[in-house]
C-alpha cells in the first residue's frame, strides 16, 4: 500500500501565520502607512490678510497693484490672492556707508519706490504644526520672500505680517 504524505497546517502555524499578519498590520499603523490610502478631506479655507513689501521697484510699477488686482505664484501657477486697499508708495530706501565708516539711510530721489499693502488670500492652519498654509498646500510666514506674478507684472514681495 502507498501511503501519501498529506501536509496540513496546525494550529501552532495558524498561530504563526496570524501573528505575522498582526505584525505587519501594527507596523503600517505606526507608521502611518495607511494613511496614504484613505483619503483626507480637504482643508477649510478661510480669508487671511498678508502684508507685504516690495523693495525698489520703478516708480510706473505701483499702478499694477490697484486694488483686486489677482497674483499667482509663479512655478506653480497656484493663485496667491488679490490686492486689498491701496498700497502705500514711498521712495525707495537705500543704505549708503558715509565716508567715516557709518551707514545712512538714503531716500532715492528718482524714479525708485518701495510699495506696502495687503493681499487677501485663501489659507488654512496646518493640524501638524499650527503654521498658516496657503489654499492649504504652501506654508506661508513672516519674512519669506514669494515671486507672483500678475496679468502683466511679475515681481517678488517680501511676506511682513499674516493675520486672520
Amino acid at each position: 500500500m502507498k501511503k501519501t504524505n498529506t501536509r496540513r497546517i496546525g494550529a501552532l502555524g495558524w498561530t504563526l501565520i496570524l501573528a505575522a499578519v498582526l505584525l505587519v498590520f501594527g507596523a503600517a499603523w505606526r507608521l502611518n502607512i495607511l494613511s496614504y490610502f484613505v483619503p483626507k478631506a480637504a482643508p477649510e479655507l478661510s480669508e487671511y490678510r498678508v502684508s507685504f513689501r516690495v523693495a525698489d521697484i520703478s516708480a510706473t510699477s505701483a499702478d499694477y497693484f490697484a486694488d483686486g488686482t489677482s497674483f499667482s505664484i509663479v512655478g506653480s501657477g497656484e493663485p496667491f490672492g488679490t490686492v486689498s486697499g491701496s498700497v502705500a508708495v514711498t521712495p525707495a530706501e537705500h543704505y549708503v556707508e558715509m565716508p567715516d565708516g557709518t551707514c545712512s539711510l538714503v531716500y532715492d530721489s528718482g524714479d525708485r519706490i518701495d510699495v506696502t499693502g495687503t493681499f487677501l488670500v485663501k489659507a488654512c492652519v496646518s493640524e501638524d504644526k499650527g503654521l498658516v498654509m496657503l489654499n492649504g498646500t504652501k506654508y506661508l510666514a513672516p519674512n519669506q520672500s514669494i515671486t507672483l506674478y500678475s496679468d502683466v507684472y511679475e515681481v517678488t514681495i517680501l511676506v511682513t505680517a499674516v493675520q486672520e
